[in-house]
C-alpha cells in the first residue's frame, strides 16, 4: 500500500479522465460541492470517497473501492484519510447512508447507527444512516495512515466508571422518581421525547414546578417538548401546556410530522449531564444516565435530528404555543 497515492481534490477541480475513472467505481456519485478523497495506483484511480461539508457538518456521499482491491484494507485507509481532512476543514460531524457490506467497516472507524426508523428514504432498503458525532475523537486512529497525533492521554479507571453510570428501572414509580431526580437536578435544559400528553412526568407536579423556577429565574432556560402524537390528553388537562402557554418564550412544543419517522426510544436529556430513556416497545423498563458522556452525546444528537424533522402542531398552535 506504500505506492499508493492519496489525493484531495474539490469536485469542481477534477481533471476529466480522473472524473471518469472514480465514476467508474462501482457505488460512486460525484455531486456538486463535493470534497473528494482518491487513492492512485501506477496514474488510476483505485478508490474514492466524496463529501459535502457545510460548517461543521459534512454528508458522506460514497465510499467506492475498485473491485480487485476490495479484500484489501483500501477502503479503511481511503475512509480515515477522507475524515482526516474534512476534520481540518472544521467538521465535526458526518453523516451516511452505507450497506450491509460496509457497515462494519465504518462502525469501527467511529460511526454509530442513527436511533430513528426512516422506511423509504434511500433508493435502496437495505441501506443504513450512520453518524459519527465526533471527529475529534479519531485521533488516535490518524496513526493508522501515516499522521503524527499528539500524544492521547490514557482514559483513567475513575473515567471509564463515570461514562457507563446508569440505573435500571422496571416500574412507572421508579421511572418516575429518576425522571423527577434528573429534571429537577438541571440548571439549563430540559429536552423531552414523549409519545403522547399523556406521560406521567408531563404532569407530575413536582416536575412542573421545578421547569417553572426554572425559567423565570433564568435566562438562559431551553425547555423543549417533542410529542410523536399531539392529541388533547385523556385526562382533559394538561399541567405541561398550561406552563407552555404562560411561558411559551421558554417552552417549545413541537410534534413529528413525518410519519417515516419513528423514534425508538422516549427520552428525558437535561443538561447534557443525565438522562432517562426507556424503549417504547419495553413500557415502563429502561434506563437512566448519570454524568456518562459519550452516552448523553449520542443522546443529544438523536434528539436534535428528530427536533429538526418536526414543527409546530396545529393542534397546539391554535395555543399560539
Amino acid at each position: 500500500m506504500a505506492s499508493v497515492n492519496i489525493n484531495y481534490l474539490r469536485e469542481n477541480e477534477l481533471p476529466v479522465e480522473v472524473r471518469k475513472e472514480v465514476e467508474q467505481l462501482k457505488g460512486s456519485r460525484i455531486l456538486s460541492g463535493s470534497r473528494l478523497c482518491i487513492a492512485l495506483f501506477n496514474g488510476h484511480v483505485i478508490a474514492a470517497s466524496g463529501a459535502r461539508p457545510a460548517a461543521q457538518f459534512a454528508r458522506l456521499d460514497f465510499l467506492s473501492v475498485a473491485q480487485e482491491h476490495i479484500k484489501t484494507r483500501l477502503g479503511e485507509v481511503v475512509l480515515n484519510h477522507s475524515l482526516k481532512q474534512l476534520h481540518k476543514a472544521g467538521v465535526n460531524e458526518v453523516n451516511t447512508a452505507v450497506s450491509e457490506q460496509q457497515l462494519q467497516l465504518f462502525l469501527d472507524a467511529g460511526f454509530m447507527e442513527e436511533n430513528i426508523t426512516i422506511p423509504g428514504m434511500h433508493d435502496k432498503t437495505s441501506l443504513t444512516e450512520l453518524v459519527h458525532p465526533n471527529l475529534d475523537s479519531l485521533g488516535p486512529r490518524f496513526k493508522l495512515i501515516g499522521d503524527n497525533p499528539k500524544p492521547i492521554k490514557k482514559t483513567s479507571e475513575k473515567q471509564k466508571e463515570n461514562d457507563m453510570r446508569s440505573i435500571r428501572f422496571d416500574s412507572m414509580g421508579s421511572y418516575r422518581d429518576l425522571c423527577r431526580m434528573v429534571i429537577c437536578n438541571a440548571q439549563q435544559k430540559v429536552f423531552m421525547l414523549c409519545e403522547s400528553l399523556d406521560d406521567p412526568i408531563l404532569n407530575d407536579r413536582e416536575v412542573i414546578s421545578h421547569i417553572q423556577e426554572l425559567v423565570l429565574h433564568s435566562r438562559h432556560v431551553e425547555v423543549r417538548l417533542l410529542l410523536e402524537n399531539d392529541r388533547h390528553p385523556s385526562s382533559g388537562h394538561s399541567a405541561i401546556l398550561d406552563l407552555a402557554q404562560r411561558l411559551s418564550s421558554f417552552v417549545s412544543i413541537r410534534k413529528i410530522h413525518d410519519k417515516r419517522i419513528a423514534p425508538k426510544e422516549w427520552l428525558y436529556l437535561c443538561d447534557d449531564l443525565h438522562a432517562v430513556e426507556r424503549r417504547r416497545e419495553h413500557g415502563y423498563k429502561g434506563q437512566a444516565f448519570v454524568e456518562s458522556p459519550m452516552t448523553l452525546q449520542r443522546l443529544s444528537y438523536q434528539f436534535e435530528n428528530l427536533w429538526l424533522h418536526s414543527a409546530p402542531s396545529s393542534e397546539l398552535r391554535r395555543l399560539a404555543i
